[in-house]
């Protein structure tokens, strides 16, 4: 996969309907900027690392501003690279570390 998100320039996933977005962040762990529908499966996991859409129009909009505002660009680059710092397997083995320990001593 990494091959083929080093061809892209952004990963643009308008479903409807996602369990948990593991295609998402394999994006943000590359680098992509991340263009994704308005679901609110999304912002309760994922919100603020990402740039959302819910129309056709909204979609080509955005899609626009990444491809000709290149501040634009770099700052989608760095909300995704926030998300893959917060999912990332040293992040959350602190977090699981610190749950058992604390489950431990009751």
């Amino acid at each position: 996969m990494k091959d083929y998100y080093n061809l892209s320039d952004m990963l643009f996933l308008p479903s409807y309907n996602e369990l948990f977005p593991m295609t998402i962040l394999e994006a943000m762990s590359s680098g992509l900027p991340i263009l994704i529908r308005d679901l609110e499966l999304y912002t309760a996991i994922l919100d603020g690392f990402y740039n959302k859409g819910g129309t056709i129009e909204e979609f080509t909009s955005t899609i626009q501003r990444l491809k000709s505002e290149p501040s634009f660009y770099e700052e989608a680059k760095e909300k995704a690279a926030k998300g893959a710092a917060n999912y990332s397997e040293e992040r959350l083995w602190g977090i699981w570390k610190d749950f058992y320990h604390e489950i431990s001593r009751k």
